[in-house]
């Protein structure tokens, strides 16, 4: 059961949220053409070229699977020919004569019983289909995840770029200010210098912050397939509150990971197709046997048909080893495959964990981030409004103004960073992520 001291930080985390979203986003709704992350995510399934090869990958596969189980059906082949042409014969009087031959027959096969070669075939390639699902699903998420991330990452760019607008505001105003303050003889004149070198570092942060926003808008374009010769429209701001909550016991999101994971499942029926393959290499190597019915129906002017059971046998006596070697191989595959199932477990655990216990600590780092902001900016406000009427002198204001900035900035990355640990708890656990069923429903 979550504890009464866990339901109290609930409720707490989501009014810091809520507070946040109201003093982040609330001054400014999005227009009606922002690009929403509902958006970004029906693009990154639409266009981006790992997904499509992916798809790709597992129509092929299915393919296969329709070719090998058609190896159990009969075949039935027509087939028509026609020749024509003129025969001369030089000798004594010479001999001419134009010649034609028309056929038309249809054959009938059907491979009745075999060794089985085609059973183990068609398994392998039903497993073969269930890795490329695996795979196609793994990659999906991935991609999902990765819009996520970019996203939010995006938009916290524009909101450090608006932190640091403001810091340069404020310190161009303690500038004015200073120098205000000189002229009346109020403050010492060195103190002109100290502002105008936080002005001018507030104007380095500014384009720094600039050059992140465009950084982070590019690898957005990338994930989600936009035109890399148009511009990205205004992102839409996140609401709501985050939904996900880590279970109170990591063993049960461990053991729902390795149920719920594609990579997991993919990994298993790599293993099923290997133990097959294995299969295969032992009947190469034994006896071979097949039942075939023919019949074949001619049409042509000696009208016949033609009807029989073949049986046939073999067995390779000696081909220097090659059976037995194969068997060997595909068993050291086999071998690889589940020692390299042991270690994504072990990575499936890790990932879970780090993510269990990234989430809640960004719980609380949004809350106390959130706490400080708050604090931060009364001081600030009490520290300017005190240097204006000459009750405190620069260095108070600038210490003011260093700790909003580091508060302001601290309430950005706790925020996003909380947005992302939330999904990236989805995807490690195998939860569904926002977009993969709409991409299902394709």
């Amino acid at each position: 059961m979550i504890s009464c001291l866990a339901r109290c930080k609930r409720g707490l985390l989501a009014l810091a949220v809520g507070a946040l979203c109201a003093f982040s986003f609330g001054q400014a709704p999005a227009s009606t053409s922002a690009l929403t992350l509902e958006d970004a995510l029906g693009l990154a399934i639409d266009r981006n070229g790992n997904l499509r090869s992916a798809l790709a990958d597992l129509r092929s596969s299915q393919s296969a699977r329709r070719s090998a189980y058609g190896a159990f059906l009969p075949t039935l082949t027509p087939s028509y020919s026609l020749s024509t042409g003129r025969t001369n014969f030089q000798t004594g009087a010479g001999i001419g004569g134009d010649g034609r031959q028309e056929n038309a027959d249809i054959t009938l096969s059907w491979r009745l019983l075999d060794s089985g070669d085609r059973s183990t075939r068609f398994a392998e390639s039903r497993a073969q289909v269930q890795v490329s699902e695996a795979q196609l699903q793994n990659q999906l998420r991935t991609i999902l995840f990765a819009v996520h991330q970019r996203y939010y990452d995006a938009l916290r760019a524009e909101e450090i770029l608006r932190v640091r607008q403001a810091q340069q505001e404020r310190a161009a105003k303690i500038l004015d200010q200073t120098k205000t303050r000189v002229e009346v003889g109020d403050d010492a004149p060195i103190n002109i210098l100290q502002a105008n070198a936080d002005f001018l570092n507030a104007r380095v942060e500014v384009l720094t912050a600039n050059n992140r926003t465009a950084t982070t808008r590019a690898e957005l374009k990338a994930v989600i397939g936009w035109d890399v010769t148009e511009a990205l429209p205004e992102l839409a701001r996140p609401g709501g509150q985050p939904e996900a909550v880590p279970p109170t016991e990591l063993e049960e999101a461990f053991r729902e990971a390795t149920v719920r994971r594609p990579d997991v499942r993919s990994q298993l029926a790599t293993i099923q197709s290997a133990k097959i393959n294995i299969r295969q290499a032992r009947i190469d190597g034994a006896v071979n046997f097949s039942l075939d019915a023919n019949l074949r129906k001619n049409f042509a002017e000696d009208v016949f048909d033609r009807s029989n059971l073949q049986f046939t046998a073999s067995i390779p006596l000696f081909d220097g080893r090659r059976s037995q070697e194969t068997v060997r191989q595909r068993e050291l595959v086999l071998e690889s495959r589940e020692a390299g199932l042991q270690q994504l477990l072990r990575e499936v655990r890790a990932e879970v964990e780090s993510a269990y216990v990234e989430f809640r600590q960004n719980q609380e780092r949004l809350m106390a981030a959130q706490a400080a902001l708050e604090a931060a900016t009364k001081n600030f406000e009490a520290a300017s409004e005190s240097q204006t009427l000459g009750a405190s002198d620069l260095i108070d204001v600038v210490t003011a103004q260093v700790s909003l900035v580091t508060a302001e900035s601290n309430r950005v990355e706790a925020f996003y960073d909380f947005l992302i640990s939330e999904v990236r708890w989805k995807l490690v656990t195998g939860q569904p992520l926002p977009g993969e069923e709409e991409f299902a429903s394709l």
